[in-house]
């Protein structure tokens, strides 16, 4: 691992995204908490923080980070509910989900958001995979 003692402690904050497309009937799945394995929010955001807190059990060279404040918000992506930035998914629907950390130490937080939606948008393809096989996971990045 990185030798950070020399670092100052300081606020480190991480802002990411991700998206899931799917078909606009899973979506209404999804409204109506209609899937077969349960809520998906609750389910996936539960999965998000875990994801967080045990980053660097997953990621053999990042160091432990102490977090100070996490959430996970999500939305709809659908042709009737733009979202900037996400332009390029016009006519698409899916789910976005976003994520932002804070934390008071010698290294960034980002690998932890990054981590958390990554676990998050797979929990929402495993809660969704019996209702549709054309779930794509994608545009994970640091925003």
């Amino acid at each position: 691992m990185r030798d950070i003692v020399a670092k100052q402690i300081s606020l480190r904050t991480a802002k990411g995204i991700g998206v899931i497309i799917c078909q606009p009937e899973t979506i209404e799945l999804i409204k109506t908490d209609s899937l077969p394995k349960g809520d998906l929010f609750h389910t996936a955001r539960a999965a998000g923080f875990l994801a967080a807190k045990n980053t660097h059990n997953l990621i053999p060279l990042c160091h432990p980070v102490g977090i100070e404040a996490f959430k996970i918000k999500f939305d709809y992506l659908e042709p009737s509910n733009p979202i900037e930035g996400l332009e390029h998914y016009t006519g698409k629907h899916g789910v976005v989900i976003v994520a932002e950390g804070k934390s008071i130490g010698r290294t960034g937080i980002e690998i932890e958001v990054l981590t958390s939606i990554s676990i998050t948008a797979l929990t929402i393809y495993d809660l969704l995979k019996p209702v549709d096989k054309t779930i794509e996971i994608t545009n994970i990045k640091l925003l």
